[in-house]
């Protein structure tokens, strides 16, 4: 939406289609609020990237000026997993007895180096009262799951590569929707290779 330009020197006939700032502020937070772009500014979750881990990776995988872009939504599906014990690694969950995701990055801590242990990596949500589970995401050897975290008991992130590309995804458990950023590979760094970031965030929480 482009917003007036102010001119300091309005005279009598525009003064009525000037602005005053708190009439600017006002429209900037109604544009923000139903999704309208403006120069500068995008829908990008804040509470995502403030989250230490989704931030750490950002920062190693891109420049420090890559955008965070709106990719839109999607409705959230989890296909059930029967017959599966409790897992026993990558659980990150939010509080004791709750919903928990189940990370497979592909990727294993070797004895001395980081190691891919598969071509494939998935999310997937632990439900511990009823020893239940379901996959929610499943990437081949085009992309890579590199984390997640929850950003209340009831909302969490995924974020990894797809296709060069940084993907984030913003799960609400409650009304079923999946809110999707992306980052340009252009804006990728060009030493920054899987093998190093996990060796990183393993090195960081060991």
């Amino acid at each position: 939406m482009a917003l007036p330009l102010l001119n300091g020197k309005s005279g009598p006939r525009n003064k009525a289609a000037g602005f005053s700032p708190v009439c600017i502020r006002l429209l900037l937070a109604a544009a923000l609020a139903v999704g309208i772009a403006i120069p500068g500014c995008s829908r990008t979750g804040t509470d995502l990237i403030e989250k230490p881990e989704v931030r750490f990776w950002k920062s190693f995988f891109f420049a420090e000026n890559a955008p965070v872009q709106d990719d839109g939504t999607m409705e959230f599906t989890c296909i059930p997993l029967p017959g599966l014990e409790e897992p026993d690694s990558g659980l990150v969950c939010k509080e004791a007895g709750s919903v928990c995701l189940v990370i497979d990055t592909g990727y294993l801590q070797g004895q001395d180096r980081v190691v891919r242990g598969g071509p494939d990596s998935s999310v997937s949500l632990y439900y511990p009262n009823g020893k239940s589970m379901c996959r929610f995401l499943s990437l081949g050897p085009a992309g890579s799951v590199h984390g997640g975290a929850w950003l209340s008991p009831r909302v969490f992130v995924v974020y990894g590569l797809g296709e060069e590309n940084g993907f984030l995804f913003r799960i609400d458990l409650d009304d079923g929707t999946v809110r999707k950023y992306a980052i340009p590979a252009s804006y990728r760094k060009p030493d920054a290779d899987e093998e190093r970031y996990f060796a990183a965030v393993w090195g960081r929480s060991g």
